[in-house]
């Protein structure tokens, strides 16, 4: 079935988050925390790229008066509901950032003007876009101005990867997370607590474009052997 098999998720990532779901309680702790301390109308929510909604939680979901999902995956949605089953969401499987296989912020734009006044979040999906398609690094900054231009004057949030380091040991996940997050230089904070050689993988995202927005780091094992320095980030 199409879009089973992706490089950003698919089957392999809902095997993974069933496999981890211990590994990733941490994580899901320190995101709803996050989540809750953002102060928003708890009216209508679109969430872009939620998957089965293996991070999210279900009390925040469920403040909501009604959720809209959007993302490519199959069998997303009812995953999604097997997890949340008292949360009012609608699901539909739409591509909102590739366009004739082109990076295009028309779709989500559209979705935008039809929902005027909902709250968006963005699901760790945005450090993941570039695994589906073909963009250059101009084209990428681009497309990340217009998206801050287009949710201008709007509620929204997002938790994406920034780096994925591995193979590093679980206990250093920590660690190297709060380095990081101290003055977000990705080398230092490896180098000063990492002991062996690691790959370090940029997700293009540690840049301008969030500029002004409310910042934290989160942790997230993915592994016992991979850490996402993941960074949630709210408008002001």
């Amino acid at each position: 079935m199409k879009n089973l098999f992706r490089p950003s998720g698919g089957l392999l990532y809902h095997a993974r988050a069933i496999q981890r779901r211990g590994l990733w309680n941490s994580f899901r702790a320190d995101l709803a925390d996050w989540l809750e301390q953002w102060k928003i109308n708890r009216f209508d929510l679109i969430l872009i790229g939620p998957s089965g909604g293996y991070t999210l939680p279900t009390p925040w979901l469920s403040s909501f008066d009604r959720v809209i999902a959007y993302d490519i995956d199959p069998l997303a949605g009812w995953l999604f509901h097997k997890r949340h089953g008292r949360v009012n969401v609608e699901f539909r499987r739409q591509d909102v950032f590739w366009s004739d296989h082109k990076l295009s912020i028309l779709p989500l734009q559209k979705i935008l003007n039809e929902n005027p006044s909902a709250t968006i979040l963005f699901c760790n999906v945005l450090g993941q876009i570039l695994l589906e398609g073909n963009a250059s690094e101009a084209q990428w900054l681009a497309y990340l101005q217009q998206l801050r231009q287009a949710l201008h004057q709007r509620d929204w949030a997002s938790y994406h990867d920034l780096y994925t380091i591995e193979p590093l040991p679980q206990g250093q996940h920590s660690l190297v997370t709060k380095s990081f997050a101290r003055n977000y230089d990705i080398e230092k904070a490896v180098k000063a607590i990492a002991h062996g050689p690691v790959e370090i993988t940029d997700h293009m995202l540690n840049g301008e474009w969030t500029r002004n927005t409310q910042k934290t780091v989160l942790a997230w094992s993915l592994t016992p052997t991979s850490l996402h320095l993941t960074e949630a980030v709210h408008s002001p």
